[in-house]
């Protein structure tokens, strides 16, 4: 995550943008995902369109599970404050803002969704999250492998993105029958997928075909990264587990 783009939305948060300023990140996929939720609108105007903020609670929520996570590992103790979100009702709620596609009718906040009509229509269905009941789910990490999921693994499963990492009050939100998990094959995406069966058991991790290469050619972090091993990961007896650590030593 680049500070221009950190300073772009600071912008937004503070009154509508016009689109020559923004430019730079209308290719984004999380902006994308932004325009596409409603969270920001695109008003026509002119020659152009100005960019602003429809609904800031789920635009501040979005920052919090998301971006403060990047920024952290990234920028001094200044900036971090500076963008930080301090609305203590809204995470002290626990609430998770999370994208899901697929094309099998769900429950969702104890609701009947056509979660095909809106995958259809509009590529994704976003909300805040209080319930889901599926039979089969695939967490997926990674928003570029999430949005063309389908064209990966098929339409059996419901497919969840959440902003920011997976977090227990998440998955326990979640009532499903088989779980299938599809994180970044790093540290901390080994770490996610042991807290996730720990709650539920079942949960399988997903490798791709010829996994081995596709690892090693594009393992996010290695030693020389700097990125903490967790403990849990380290002295972990989960076969799979121990074969990708393995491969994240070597790479």
């Amino acid at each position: 995550m680049k500070i221009h783009e950190i300073n772009i939305y600071l912008k937004l948060e503070k009154g509508a943008i016009n689109e020559s300023a923004i430019r730079s990140i209308l290719n984004s996929n999380h902006f994308k995902g932004l325009l596409n939720t409603g969270i920001i609108l695109r008003t026509p105007r002119g020659r152009g369109a100005i960019y602003q903020i429809q609904n800031k609670k789920e635009f501040h929520l979005f920052f919090n599970n998301y971006y403060n996570k990047e920024i952290e590992s990234q920028e001094s103790n200044r900036i971090i404050n500076a963008v930080k979100y301090k609305n203590s009702k809204i995470r002290s709620k626990g609430e998770q803002i999370v994208f899901v596609r697929g094309f099998t009718p769900i429950v969702i906040n104890n609701q009947n969704i056509d979660l095909g009509f809106y995958t259809q229509q509009f590529g994704v269905f976003s909300t805040q999250l209080e319930h889901l009941k599926t039979q089969k789910i695939c967490y997926i990490e990674n928003l570029k492998c999430f949005l063309i999921a389908e064209t990966l693994l098929g339409t059996d499963h419901v497919f969840i993105h959440p902003y920011g990492r997976p977090s227990i009050q998440l998955i326990q939100k979640l009532e499903v029958e088989h779980f299938l998990f599809c994180p970044d094959y790093d540290y901390t995406g080994l770490n996610d997928y042991l807290r996730c069966k720990k709650i539920k058991p079942f949960t399988k991790l997903y490798l791709p075909e010829n996994y081995i290469d596709f690892i090693q050619k594009n393992a996010k972090v290695s030693i020389k990264s700097g990125q903490k091993i967790p403990k849990e990961v380290e002295l972990s007896d989960n076969n799979e587990v121990i074969t990708i650590f393995n491969l994240l030593q070597k790479s």
